[in-house]
């Protein structure tokens, strides 16, 4: 008796289920603005992390493709990409527009841009559900992205690549830190930042975390 009260139940359950499998193909995930990081990467002589930040505009979407790299020999590189985002079925279409090469000896110094040319022949799909970006930055394979944060403009992302030392294309609109996530207010002091990188003293940041600033101001736009 019990068993054939329950069975209209389960079917009914089963229903459902398949209904919602078929909205969520019709209607696919596309990117949300917001800011994606890779885990970090060991090389031969140092390690590299990627970052993703998609952003509304007034001109549209428009995206930020970026890697940070250390080598023992040749010091700290960051290479951006920048260009347009159009979300189609299921992925969103990244179009670079133009690509510009950095470098320093210490992290934090000022960086010093060495290349910068167009690079409109570059295209990239990003599958948000999957957090993939194909090709790679690399152009080849593709890139696997961990972290995550929905972009708000209060709320500036980023991850520690040293001790003392935070990094996120979005720094630069960093005016006045209200706050850090996961550390205590007033057990930091923040010494300097430049477009991409913030350095704080009194606190030993653990590595490859993600960490979001508050940023008081809450302006900057892409």
């Amino acid at each position: 008796m019990g068993y054939s009260s329950n069975k209209p139940m389960a079917m009914n359950f089963i229903k459902i289920f398949f209904i919602l499998l078929l909205f969520s193909s019709l209607f696919p995930v596309n990117a949300k603005p917001g800011t994606w990081f890779t885990e970090s990467q060991k090389l031969p002589m140092g390690f590299m992390l990627k970052e993703l930040t998609i952003s509304n505009t007034f001109h549209g979407q428009e995206f930020i493709l970026a890697k940070l790299s250390f080598n023992k020999t040749s010091g700290w590189e960051e290479f951006r990409i920048t260009g347009n985002a159009t979300d189609v079925e299921g992925h969103t279409e990244l179009s670079a527009v133009f690509c510009r090469h950095y470098v320093q000896n210490n992290l934090n110094d000022r960086w010093v841009l060495t290349r910068a040319y167009e690079c409109d022949h570059l295209g990239f799909r990003f599958f948000p559900k999957e957090k993939k970006l194909k090709p790679s930055f690399e152009l080849e394979g593709h890139d696997v992205f961990t972290h995550y944060a929905q972009f708000n403009l209060k709320k500036i992302p980023s991850i520690s690549v040293t001790s003392s030392i935070l990094w996120g294309s979005r720094i630069r609109y960093l005016k006045r830190i209200g706050s850090i996530s996961g550390i205590q207010e007033g057990s930091y002091v923040p010494v300097s930042k430049t477009e991409s990188t913030l350095k704080l003293e009194g606190i030993a940041l653990d590595l490859n975390r993600f960490y979001e600033i508050t940023n008081r101001s809450g302006e900057g736009l892409f």
